[in-house]
């Protein structure tokens, strides 16, 4: 019969082997297993650099497009707005040089005169029927108010002329 304690060092050794053997394993699979961890992280975090890199070249070259759009439309306006002080002075010379003539026309010399009422004459023919027509004036006051609303069409159509020429351009 063999000795016991030859027997329990030799299960004391085997364990022991197993044991080692459990552990050395372990070790060796954590740290396979870290780097091939490791290895997909590289490739993710290489991959998300290739992104963001692509991603700021297209920032970067969007910003620029827009800047230069914004340039563009700026130079737009300023010009949109040159051309409508240009309309507005003008409009305004127009407007001086008429300011002191008086509103005058001559009415018709049908026997209709639009004048209603039923008149069968034009206003301003005398009473001879010499067939010639006075000039009629217009009163100041009424004058002065065709005028002013004269004017505020002109300033219309020059701020309407402005925005329709900028829709037309940034289409």
């Amino acid at each position: 019969m063999p000795n016991p304690w030859i027997i329990l060092a030799v299960v004391l050794a085997l364990a022991g082997c197993l044991i080692g053997g459990e552990m050395f394993g372990h070790k060796n699979g954590v740290a396979e297993q870290a780097v091939a961890d490791q290895a997909q992280f590289d490739t993710i975090n290489r991959a998300l650099e290739k992104q963001k890199v692509d991603a700021a070249e297209i920032l970067a070259k969007d910003n620029a497009d827009n800047l230069a759009l914004m340039a563009e439309r700026d130079q737009l306006k300023t010009n949109l707005e040159k051309q409508r002080e240009d309309n507005r002075k003008a409009t305004d010379d127009l407007r001086r040089k008429y300011a002191g003539v008086g509103l005058r026309f001559k009415p018709e010399q049908s026997g209709r005169s639009g004048l209603g009422g039923g008149c069968t004459t034009g206003a301003g023919t005398d009473a001879a029927g010499d067939g010639t027509a006075a000039t009629v004036q217009l009163p100041d006051a009424l004058a002065a108010n065709l005028r002013r609303l004269a004017a505020d069409c002109d300033e219309l159509n020059d701020d309407y002329r402005k925005a329709y020429d900028y829709a037309r351009a940034v289409k």
